[in-house]
């Protein structure tokens, strides 16, 4: 039963994570979500407040995972960059890794993937400390969201690369 519940664990979180991303300037400077990232960490929060970091799960389940990296464009696009030994693996969780459209407003950013055409936009919250950028998904916030696990809070941090 543990390993049933890890991979919907997996699942879940990397439904979240690979949905989309937001962008909120740090204090005294505004910094952009333009560039390119590597997550670093995926602290998921569940509803009884155990959080545990499941970015080392993933890439044990999916070494892959560790390799990605994530490119906000200026135009709205946010593209994941799967290296070419990787296409193999990653085929099965192809339609997660599509080209997704975002668009930020103050320090919310909403996602929206067009090769799931009915799964819900995503809405994060972000902060900036130098080169990291830290990614907030609230569930409560999301109630469209899938959430199987009900669990209350996301916390996502990427490395500008």
């Amino acid at each position: 039963m543990k390993k049933t519940t890890n991979h919907h664990r997996l699942l879940f979180c990397g439904i979240a994570l690979l949905m989309g991303w937001i962008g909120l300037p740090a204090e005294g400077a505004a910094q952009s979500i333009a560039g390119k990232w590597k997550r670093t960490s995926a602290i998921l929060t569940e509803a009884d407040g155990v959080a545990t970091d499941v970015q080392p799960f993933m890439e044990e389940e999916m070494p892959c995972v560790a390799s990605i990296v994530y490119e906000f464009t200026a135009s709205g696009v946010l593209k994941t960059i799967i290296p070419p030994d990787c296409l193999t693996a990653m085929k099965p969780v192809a339609k997660l890794y599509a080209d997704a459209q975002y668009t930020l407003v103050g320090n919310k950013l909403t996602v929206k993937t067009p090769s799931i055409p009915d799964f819900p936009p995503s809405v994060y919250l972000i902060k900036f400390q130098g080169d990291t950028m830290i990614w907030d998904f609230n569930y409560a916030d999301n109630p469209d969201y899938p959430n199987p696990t009900k669990a209350k809070h996301l916390r996502v941090v990427h490395k500008k690369v």
